[in-house]
């Protein structure tokens, strides 16, 4: 019997904002069916990494994200973003999210 190969993917996910500075942000990714394949948080709203297996076929992945943001240290807020991406073979994908 014919044993499957996981395909493996990895997913750098970074955060902008145009008007403040990002303190935290929680994200998940998704296939395009709607199936997390992924959950991590950035204490500092860097950039994060998601690997994940997988043994179906992947068409594009949606990277949904929510945050805390600051202008100085009176003024603070929460954030949210999402990012689409089309992906092919497994191998690195890049998204970014504008958060707003």
């Amino acid at each position: 019997m014919a044993q499957e190969t996981a395909a493996v993917y990895t997913v750098h996910i970074n955060f902008f904002s145009y008007s403040c500075g990002l303190d935290s942000v929680e994200v998940s990714l998704y296939d395009q069916t709607g199936r997390a394949v992924g959950v991590t948080s950035s204490p500092d709203g860097g950039e994060v990494v998601i690997s994940f297996r997988t043994l179906t076929s992947i068409n594009s992945l949606t990277a949904r994200a929510i945050g805390h943001a600051s202008l100085g240290s009176y003024y603070s807020w929460f954030v949210s973003g999402s990012s689409t991406l089309t992906v092919g073979a497994a191998g690195d994908y890049w998204i970014s999210v504008a958060m707003h």
